[in-house]
């Protein structure tokens, strides 16, 4: 996508070199399927094996030491809204149950080997897509184009729950009769 932005750039330019250049690149990251180029996931092998309390606890640490929180911020619950089995829903139903993170402690030892590989396969694909944006600002800058030049960048509200408390390796399967296997629209 990185190439063809460029070269884009590059054809407006050699029609019309004082013409202004609109480019929408939208990279889709971090939406599913999480994926990136191999090397890219494998650099994150193991970094995620402690588990997300353990990475969380580390962030903040870092967030501390860096200046960037105040030194007395403490990390909410792992589960701030509660699990099914501390509250319920609105009106007494149950809890919803894709809306909570289950502990790290209580995962099977292939349930941590895979949410690891989640978790590295996801954070490869946030540093490849940042990897090709930073190749994009400088190739603005390398043809002296970066002064002239507005990056609008916007993001949506996070992470969805399609998966829920296992995560998803198939993001169809949320629009996917287990009966039919014929795709349903909401």
């Amino acid at each position: 996508m990185t190439d063809k932005a460029i070269q884009y750039f590059d054809d407006v330019k050699a029609i019309a070199p004082e013409r202004p250049v609109f480019l929408y690149y939208a990279p889709g990251c971090a939406h599913a399927p999480h994926q990136a180029p191999k090397e890219w996931i494998d650099r994150y092998r193991g970094r995620f094996d402690a588990g997300y309390e353990a990475m969380r606890e580390g962030i903040l640490a870092r967030q501390k030491q860096m200046g960037l929180v105040p030194a007395n911020t403490e990390l909410p619950p792992l589960n701030p809204i509660g699990s099914p089995d501390t509250r319920t829903g609105h009106g007494g139903e149950p809890f919803p149950a894709l809306d909570f993170t289950r502990p790290w402690a209580e995962l099977s030892v292939d349930e941590r080997r895979l949410f690891a590989r989640m978790a590295e396969a996801y954070a490869g694909f946030l540093s490849h897509c940042d990897d090709q944006v930073g190749r994009l600002v400088a190739y603005v800058e390398d043809i002296g184009q970066l002064h002239n030049t507005i990056f609008v960048v916007v993001s949506d509200n996070g992470a969805s729950g399609e998966g829920g408390p296992n995560g998803s390796v198939n993001e169809n399967s949320s629009t996917t009769s287990p009966t039919t296997s014929t795709t349903t629209w909401p």
